[in-house]
Formats: structure tokens, C-alpha cells, sequence
């Protein structure tokens, strides 16, 4: 860094002339989404301007920024961002290359983000974190301050209006899903709201996996009108037993989406799971066959029945309580899991279509450091160290 000028007056006229250059610098942090090599800048100011000229690479990518502004009571700032196949890595979730073209004004009030994110590549996984305890939504936060305490300054109020733009298809994994996803979603943020985004992304192709069947999707959408936490989905996914099709629609917020079994022809539900279960038409099934089917059905109502089972896990004080597939074909397998408190977590599995159980659980004796039993087809007892890199 090298810096240069000239300060005449008493402060604070402002009577500065000067120039502050960085040249080739680097920033790089686990926690930044972004890592820039050879970043160069200048700032410099004459009198009460300011002048901002920059440039970085990430990755492959290149970012240049700009601004100007004005130094006093009633400063102001503007800066242009822009780049082009810039990486963004959030581990383990995120892995994208973006062209961003934002414009970020300040003053003493109000700090104002604008613009767009253009998604040309990436790829997002939705995968649960087995070790995340949920707070229960009965929980109240309380902060009060304490007696004769100033409250903080807030500082200026932030507001965003930012077009997120998928322009190739995003990959998305997670849930049992597969897919490609492109659209546009306008994403707000204002002091007095949560963020919220509007706009609709469309699922291009992939494949969805329910009930322990792989199926392949034929269309969806995740449409977004309010917090952009619990947007709409609409999804349709598809087994081809010619001459049926049969499917599930899965539709709703995404906090409680609704799964229901169609066909082409219409085919009772019980017909369309069993095409979905086995991949044959019902008829001619050995009596083994409907046994396996019915044991299914059942397995898939529990399944099924999440708001009723999260209702008697709080009530029984179970944190993170879930209910997943796992396996396909003969190896569906049906698991319960939770946290009987915040150190031990439980998990139970039962065969769809094989009398297998299996019991598991998990107790944390330090940070790091994990006791697991599992009592099943074999008996085992492992100690688990988690580390990150």
C-alpha cells in the first residue's frame, strides 16, 4: 500500500489532496463467499471528492468497481460493482459463477443495494444438518435493556433491491430432488420487513425421489410472492409403466408442501402407488407382493403424516424431529430421528419391504467428539471425530 498528498488548513476544512493506492492484495476467509487475488485500487481526494477506481480477480473471473462521493456533514457515496464469471463458494451449500452489475449509494441515513446477480453456472445443495437443533416455535426472545442503558445507534437503514437472474440452469440437490433449475426472482429488503423476493424459477429437468422410487420430473416451479424463506412449489415427477403414467404432485409452501399420487388414465391411489412402488401393474401380484405393498402403504401414511407427528414430537419435547426415506427398490428404508436433548440424538429405521430395524444413537461428549451405538442386523459402537477443511 502506498499513500501520498497534501493537508492544508485546520481540520476540518477538508483542504486534502491525496492519493491512496493498493496494489496486488488479497483477501481469502473461510467465511467470505468470495476470494479476490490481485486486487488493485486507488482512492483519491481533492478537497471534499473522493474518487474510487479498482479491479480483482476471483477465480477466473474479473470484478471492477468505481464510485465518487463527497466528504462533510452531509456525506454521500456511490460504487459500481461490476464482473464477469466471478466464483462464489458458500460450503457446503453453495458453488456458483456469477456476473454481478450492483450499484451500493450511501449517506449518514440510508445505505441503498441495487441492481442484479446474472447466475451463468453452479450448483446448490439443500441437504438437512443432521446436527441443527430447531428452537420451538412457542419460544419468546426477550432482550431488555439494561437500567439508564443508551440504546446503540442503528446506524442508517439498508435497503435492497437486487434481480437475481438464473441464466444457464442451476443444479440444485437435496430432499430426494435432483433438478435444474433457470428464472428471475426480485429480491427486497427494506428496515421494516423480513426479505422477500418475487419472481418464479422454473425446474428444467431432473429427477425427484419419493417413497424410495427414483422419478423423473416432468415439470415444476418455485414460484416466490413474500419471504423469500417459504416460496410456492409446484412439482410434478413420473414413473412410465406403459401404458399408465404414474406420478406424485407435490405442491405448497415449502415448509409444508402436499404430496398426492396421480395417473393418466385416472387409476385409484392404491393402483398409482403400487405402479410407483413396483414398476408393474396390480393384478396378477402374488400374495407376498401385496403384503410388501400394504406394509408400504402404511410406511408411506406415516410418512406422510408430518404435521400430526411434529405436533406429538413437541409435545414429547423432541428437538429436530424428522421422518425420511433412504435406499430405493427392495432397500426402501422408513427413519424417525430427533433429539431427546441438545447431546443425544436417536434415530430409528424400519424396512419398507424387509422386516429390518435398526436403532441408533448418538451422544456428543465434547464439541467435536461423538459416542455412536447402533443395535440392527449387527451391533456396532463407534466413536465419530467431525472435523471441517
Amino acid at each position: 500500500m502506498a499513500a501520498e498528498g497534501t493537508w492544508q488548513g485546520i481540520w476540518p476544512l477538508n483542504d486534502v489532496n491525496a492519493a491512496i493506492r493498493l496494489s496486488d492484495g488479497r483477501v481469502a476467509s473461510p467465511t467470505l463467499p468470495v476470494g479476490l487475488e490481485a486486487v488493485n485500487l486507488t482512492l483519491n481526494v481533492n478537497q471534499d471528492r473522493l474518487a474510487l477506481n479498482g479491479e480483482a480477480r476471483s477465480g477466473k473471473g474479473q470484478l471492477q468497481l468505481s464510485g465518487t462521493g463527497a466528504l462533510g456533514a452531509d456525506w454521500h457515496m456511490q460504487v459500481q460493482l461490476d464482473g464477469k464469471d466471478v466464483d462464489v463458494r458458500q460450503p457446503p451449500r453453495l458453488t456458483a459463477r456469477m456476473d454481478p452489475a450492483l450499484t451500493l449509494t450511501a449517506t449518514a441515513e440510508t445505505v441503498v443495494l441495487s441492481g442484479r446477480l446474472d447466475i451463468t453456472d453452479g450448483l446448490l445443495r439443500l441437504d438437512q444438518n443432521p446436527d441443527r437443533v430447531d428452537l420451538s416455535p412457542d419460544i419468546v426472545v426477550v432482550r431488555q435493556a439494561a437500567s439508564g442503558e443508551v440504546p446503540e445507534d442503528k446506524g442508517p437503514d439498508f435497503v435492497a433491491t437486487v434481480v437475481l437472474n438464473v441464466v444457464k440452469p442451476l443444479s440444485v440437490q437435496g430432499y430426494g430432488a435432483d433438478l435444474k433449475l433457470r428464472g428471475s426472482v426480485t429480491l427486497l429488503q427494506t428496515p421494516d420487513s423480513v426479505p422477500s423476493g418475487y419472481g418464479t424459477l422454473t425446474l428444467t429437468e431432473g429427477r425427484f425421489e419419493k417413497y424410495g422410487q427414483k422419478l423423473q420430473l416432468r415439470s415444476g416451479q418455485v414460484q416466490f410472492s413474500g419471504p423469500v424463506t417459504d416460496p410456492w412449489i409446484r412439482l410434478e415427477a413420473i414413473r412410465e409403466v406403459p401404458p399408465v403414467v404414474a406420478g406424485i404432485r407435490l405442491e405448497g409452501p415449502a415448509s409444508a408442501p402436499v404430496a398426492t399420487p396421480f395417473s393418466e388414465p385416472a387409476l385409484p391411489p392404491d393402483h398409482v402407488m403400487y405402479y410407483l412402488l413396483t414398476g408393474r401393474a396390480p393384478g396378477d401380484n402374488t400374495a407376498s407382493e401385496k403384503a410388501m405393498v400394504s406394509r408400504a402403504m402404511l410406511s408411506i401414511g406415516l410418512y406422510g403424516a408430518t404435521p400430526l407427528t411434529q405436533k406429538m414430537a413437541d409435545i414429547f419435547g423432541i428437538e429436530g424431529f424428522g421422518i425420511e426415506t433412504t435406499g430405493q427398490g427392495d432397500e426402501t428404508a422408513i427413519s424417525v430421528s430427533g433429539y431427546l436433548s441438545p447431546r443425544l440424538y436417536v434415530e430409528y429405521g424400519f424396512g419398507v419391504f424387509t422386516p429390518v430395524n435398526t436403532l441408533t444413537t448418538r451422544y456428543r461428549l465434547s464439541k467435536n467428539l461423538y459416542l455412536e451405538a447402533v443395535s440392527g442386523v449387527e451391533n456396532l459402537l463407534n466413536v465419530l471425530y467431525r472435523f471441517e477443511f
